[in-house]
């Protein structure tokens, strides 16, 4: 679709990494003493699964990612038809894999994929069963990260424009967080707001209007570190 110039300016190329103009990271001041982030496990799709910005951003933090291109709820995590398995599915790792490492915290972000196939409420019913599984098999809080919108400039191959996505991801993200609202240890956690510019579309991305920039990466991880604290997890005294 042709852009407008509230959305060309909403797409416009990223400034420079250490003045993040998404926003300033809100993460606990030092002397909050908060409790530090590290060796949480984050399974997502590519928003995740760059192997240069793992190395530099989530394994320097003392994370551990496992994540694929294209990545959906059913096919990369073992919903199939409905059904829940354990093991290793189709396309990559799953909860027989994560029951092999040590994690104190799972993230995921998951469902940009998925929400380009199905409506929001079936994409909400895949991930009630992806948290029912991982929360059924271990003992460590999840947090599901607000799936990211995307920019004007995104050209899909599925018959959708970003301004009938858009609306279809917030809805999505509605029944999210009710979803971890009613669920004992599930929190969700809203780490898109300073990528998202007020007219609803993704600002800072890659120049495909779907990922964030490269040069965005540092403040991307940090606004998902501020969001994870906001959490009642945290702010709450969930943690130990």
């Amino acid at each position: 679709p042709a852009r407008s110039e509230e959305a060309a300016e909403a797409g416009a190329a990223p400034e420079p990494e250490g003045v993040p103009a998404a926003g300033e990271s809100a993460a606990p001041p030092a002397e909050t003493e908060a409790p530090v982030l590290e060796n949480f496990i984050f399974i997502g799709d590519s928003m995740l699964a760059n192997p240069e910005r793992i190395d530099q951003v989530f394994s320097a933090h003392g994370h551990q990612v496992l994540a694929g291109n294209g990545a959906m709820i059913p096919q990369f995590y073992g919903i199939s038809e409905q059904e829940v398995t354990v093991g290793v599915s189709g396309m990559g790792t799953m909860t027989g894999t994560l029951a092999d490492r040590s994690f104190r915290a799972i993230v995921v972000l998951l469902g940009a994929n998925d929400i380009s196939f199905l409506s929001a409420s079936q994409v909400a019913e895949n991930y009630a069963l992806l948290l029912d599984e991982l929360l059924t098999h271990f003992s460590v809080p999840v947090f599901v990260l607000k799936v990211f919108p995307v920019n004007a400039t995104y050209e899909p191959n599925y018959a959708e424009s970003p301004d009938t996505r858009n609306p279809r991801t917030a809805e999505l993200n509605r029944l999210l967080e009710e979803l971890c609202a009613a669920t004992e240890r599930a929190y969700f956690a809203d780490a898109a707001a300073a990528f998202t510019a007020e007219n609803g579309y993704l600002i800072h991305d890659a120049g495909d209007g779907l990922h964030v920039s490269p040069q965005y990466y540092g403040a991307f991880y940090d606004e998902i570190e501020a969001a994870l604290y906001r959490t009642e997890y945290f702010s709450g005294g969930a943690v130990e």
